[in-house]
């Protein structure tokens, strides 16, 4: 589907993009959908309409290596809340 030009980072009724559904599950399972999103370029700072981005989901997973990848594809610490 991306080949043939579909957005990266469309959303769905609830404002999740495909890389929000990475953290659904078991996040190791995902990891390589997640990371091939992200060299697609997927946004890991677009917000879903209740304001949580998938930062904000890969803090609260917990894997240093996911939130690692997140932030070196641009992923803003800034909005994230301690």
């Amino acid at each position: 589907l991306l080949e043939a030009g579909c957005d990266v980072n469309i959303r769905d009724n609830t404002g999740s993009t495909a890389l929000h559904y990475c953290f659904l599950g078991s996040v190791e399972a995902n990891i390589v959908l997640l990371k091939m999103l992200l060299e697609l370029g997927a946004n890991p700072n677009m917000k879903d309409f209740s304001g949580t981005t998938s930062m904000h989901l890969a803090l609260v997973c917990g894997n240093k290596d996911i939130f690692q990848t997140m932030v070196s594809h641009n992923g803003d610490l800034s909005e994230l809340k301690a």
